[in-house]
């Protein structure tokens, strides 16, 4: 998750494709039920749902 994480945030706003946000929302989607409250992995769904690449939590 924190490779998808710092990946996604590396890239500027104006280059996050839609094909570029579905894989990086597949692969939040991929993190089993259990793990999803790991602060890593809501850190990421936010960077998502924000678009703004501004947030990791670690």
């Amino acid at each position: 998750m924190r490779h998808a994480h710092t990946v996604y945030e590396a890239q500027p706003h104006e280059r996050r494709t839609v094909m570029v946000t579905s894989l990086a929302r597949q692969v939040a989607d991929a993190v089993p039920a259990a793990r999803r409250a790991d602060s890593l992995v809501t850190g990421y769904r936010e960077l998502l749902a924000s678009g703004s690449g501004h947030r990791l939590s670690t």
